[in-house]
């Protein structure tokens, strides 16, 4: 069984949060069946009312999917990958494909879904049992490259982000 791992983004501030790890102004709760992560401000009160720190929800909230790339950094859902697909006819030239871990309903599973478009409009889909040489390159929340965001775009696989 996988560990449990979670991180999620703050845009305020423009860093991810983990939620292995301990944080003085972040934290996640798990309530009514759904995790949430918030950061805690300081709200500025009133006349009546002295300052008092606040918890504001961030997020979207990424799930570690079990693997880790070769040098031991965990993959997250949304983690932008290089990777080379062993059923593409082009990997025995080597050339990397470019994708994005996300949710596969039809597959129970995370994938890796591929930057490109195919003929239909959506995105190739690569199992993980056909992916080698998996590097992360980024990952959606950071990227100065949005196209490769494909959940952002509404043509995800899986999961709608809420």
């Amino acid at each position: 069984m996988r560990e449990h791992k979670f991180r999620a983004w703050d845009d305020d501030a423009e860093i991810l949060i983990y939620s292995d790890q301990e944080y003085d102004e972040y934290f996640f709760e798990f309530k009514d069946g759904k995790l949430r992560a918030f950061k805690i401000i300081e709200h500025p009160g009133t006349i009546n009312e002295p300052p008092y720190p606040e918890a504001k929800e961030i997020g979207p909230i990424d799930e570690y999917i079990g693997k880790n790339d070769p040098e031991g950094e965990g993959l997250y859902e949304g983690d932008q990958c290089t990777y080379t697909d062993i059923t593409d006819p082009l990997s025995e030239v080597k050339l990397p494909t470019v994708g994005v871990v996300n949710w596969y309903d039809a597959r129970c599973g995370f994938v890796l879904q591929e930057a490109r478009e195919n003929h239909k409009g959506g995105h190739y889909i690569t199992p993980w049992d056909y992916a080698q040489e998996i590097e992360v390159i980024g990952n959606i929340h950071e990227s100065d490259k949005p196209s490769l965001d494909v959940r952002k775009q509404g043509q995800y696989v899986g999961r709608k982000p809420t």
